[in-house]
């Protein structure tokens, strides 16, 4: 008898220990309940928010805020093109893909734009600097 009130207290304080850990669990889901419910406020109102705006010019947002700077993208954007070209072309020719003439023939080419690209940039950058 004595045994059958052990394993009851034991199974009591068990389902005690269960039942508080689900009520902090249930405030746990409450709290982000609210916190969702307040993101989702927020959400339409930011959505609203960009539907009254209209139409976005994507141009506008990436682009530089002036014609220099938008030449300097560009010319950064060359440069590295030009190099990864000159990579795989090196790789190519590693992979035996490309023959050693002609991989010399493009890899002249493109070294040669990619010095005129890479002084081209330095010059763009000495004169934003001389602007700022």
């Amino acid at each position: 008898m004595r045994a059958n009130g052990v394993v009851v207290l034991e199974g009591e304080a068990r389902v005690r220990s269960v039942l508080a850990a689900l009520q902090a669990e249930e405030v746990k889901v409450k709290r982000n309940a609210e916190v969702l419910a307040a993101k989702g406020v927020e959400m339409h109102g930011v959505m609203e928010r960009l539907a009254a705006q209209g139409e976005v010019d994507v141009d506008e947002i990436l682009g530089a805020g002036s014609v220099v700077q938008n030449q300097l993208l560009e010319v950064i954007a060359e440069e590295h093109a030009l190099d990864d070209s000159i990579y795989y072309l090196g790789k190519a020719l590693n992979a035996e893909k490309v023959e050693l003439a002609a991989f010399m023939k493009h890899t002249r080419v493109l070294a040669r734009e990619l010095f005129f690209k890479r002084a081209l940039l330095k010059k763009i950058q000495l004169l934003i600097q001389m602007n700022t």
